[in-house]
């Protein structure tokens, strides 16, 4: 079992794992710019003090 997790990744390994790591950036990157313009509380429920 050991020798399954030290080998060197292969080209398709490498391409795979760059390829999911490009998808989770994307994704965190559209919902942060999503929390920037949506505001956490709607206004209508906001009350001047």
């Amino acid at each position: 079992m050991q020798g399954l997790t030290t080998r060197e990744p292969d080209d398709s390994m490498i391409e795979c794992a760059i390829a999911s790591l490009q998808r989770v950036l994307l994704r965190d990157t559209e919902k942060q710019v999503v929390e920037k313009v949506e505001p956490a509380v709607p206004s209508d429920l906001v009350t001047n003090v």
